[in-house]
């Protein structure tokens, strides 16, 4: 749907939610509020809101393409400071290091080319499985169970006894540390062949 978008600028407010603060971590609630108080006002002024059967807007498609750009915004964003972070503070020392996507990401073609035009730019090699193996969150968890067991980890005999951790941390909490380094980053313009330093965040 959004690949049919021409405007993309619908949502370019540029202090909505993950924009503002200046560390790692994403949050779209933001912006997932403006689209929803948008499309609330395009079906009013369209004259079909609560029209039953439902109706689509006349402009869906460029408010997909220009909630996707908004998105790959803020994750690019994000990745450009994690990347200087690291450089800073010698985290990651190797000439030519990896950034693994999986999930829902890896298998949004747009996103996937902004992070590869990202990645670029740092020395970075974007690496992401085949997007048909990255569209069913149950497949990689029975997958990495698989690994798992084939590794002769075991299983859980009661998964009832199991604690289960929606956001369980991987290794160390570093988000103070990154946003107490208050990095300033470059936008990299992704959706333009050119990619030039536009503002500053």
């Amino acid at each position: 749907m959004a690949a049919k978008g021409t405007d993309r600028t619908l949502f370019h407010q540029k202090d909505v939610g993950g924009f503002k603060e200046r560390d790692c971590n994403f949050s779209f609630a933001g912006i997932k509020q403006i689209l929803s108080q948008f499309i609330t006002r395009q079906e009013v002024n369209e004259g079909i809101y609560d029209q039953q059967p439902p109706a689509f807007v006349s402009n869906l498609h460029d408010i997909a393409a220009s909630f996707q750009q908004r998105l790959t915004q803020q994750i690019t964003l994000k990745l450009i400071r994690a990347f200087e972070y690291c450089r800073q503070t010698e985290l990651i020392t190797q000439p030519q290091s990896a950034l693994v996507v999986s999930g829902g990401v890896a298998s949004n073609a747009y996103i996937r080319n902004a992070l590869d035009i990202v990645c670029a730019r740092h020395n970075y090699k974007l690496v992401c499985p085949p997007p048909h193996l990255c569209t069913d969150n149950g497949i990689m968890i029975a997958w990495a169970g698989m690994e798992r067991f084939k590794l002769g980890l075991g299983f859980a005999e009661d998964p009832q006894s199991v604690r289960f951790e929606p956001r369980f941390p991987l290794g160390e909490d570093i988000s103070e540390k990154v946003r107490d380094a208050n990095i300033k980053v470059e936008r990299i313009q992704f959706w333009k062949s050119e990619q030039t330093k536009k503002d500053r965040s």
